[in-house]
């Protein structure tokens, strides 16, 4: 067993114990088993590599978090009214992932049209999706469209992001601070609306590229990195 920090190395290795830090924090200390079969290479944003014991990973995840567990995050999402946001999504999301996301500032959200959110096919799938059918569904300006709506004082981006899965869980993937640092991508201070946007679009099509190079048959579907490692649902 080896101990590596997420900044610490080119070629970053999460496993078994990483579990514990998921959605809390970046830089931290991983406990890494070398000897996962199903070991995921992915390329970050910085140039550097990310090594992931993807099914020691996955199990821990289903194991030890409390959003994968029945009645949890993970079973809301998919749930409750499809094409409109209302304040059961936000005490959904406070409740289950540890957010405290203050019910007024989402009324702006509640009083809008959400024409962005009607507007997103129920079954668009950032992963399963090939280039044709991502294209001709307008993935990227969609899922752009949907995460600037809900972007305001309060709501960051991992914010916007954890209540869109509850809506879109097969599209809208968790973007918090860990996985940008996952990632490679590292988040200004104070970031206008514009500048989350982007930084949501360039950590979407990083998962979908690396999606692409790094999935495999598994059960009958796609075992891909950033569902192994519950980034992506």
């Amino acid at each position: 067993m080896v101990r590596l920090s997420l900044r610490a190395s080119s070629a970053t290795r999460v496993g078994a114990d990483a579990i514990k830090h998921l959605s809390h924090r970046a830089a931290v200390t991983i406990a890494v088993i070398l000897d996962d079969e199903f070991t995921i290479r992915v390329a970050r944003e910085d140039g550097e590599s990310l090594v992931l014991a993807g099914l020691t990973l996955a199990r821990a995840f289903f194991e030890a978090d409390p959003s994968a567990r029945p009645g949890g995050y993970d079973a809301l999402a998919g749930f409750g009214h499809r094409d409109r946001v209302g304040v059961e999504d936000v005490i959904a999301m406070n409740t289950t992932m540890r957010s405290r996301s203050k019910h007024a500032w989402w009324e702006p959200v509640f009083a809008s049209d959400q024409r962005w959110l009607r507007e997103i096919p129920a079954d668009l799938d950032i992963v399963e999706a090939d280039e044709d059918e991502w294209k001709a569904a307008n993935g990227s300006a969609l899922l752009s469209a949907a995460v600037a709506a809900c972007i305001r004082p309060g709501i960051g981006l991992a914010g916007a992001t954890k209540l869109l899965h509850l809506k879109r869980p097969r599209l809208v993937p968790i973007l918090d601070r860990f996985v940008a640092e996952t990632i490679g991508v590292s988040l200004p201070d104070s970031p206008t609306v514009e500048q989350r946007v982007a930084i949501g679009q360039r950590l979407a099509t990083a998962i979908r590229r690396e999606d692409a190079a790094t999935s495999t048959p598994f059960g009958g579907s796609r075992a891909s990195w950033s569902r192994t490692t519950s980034i992506a649902p």
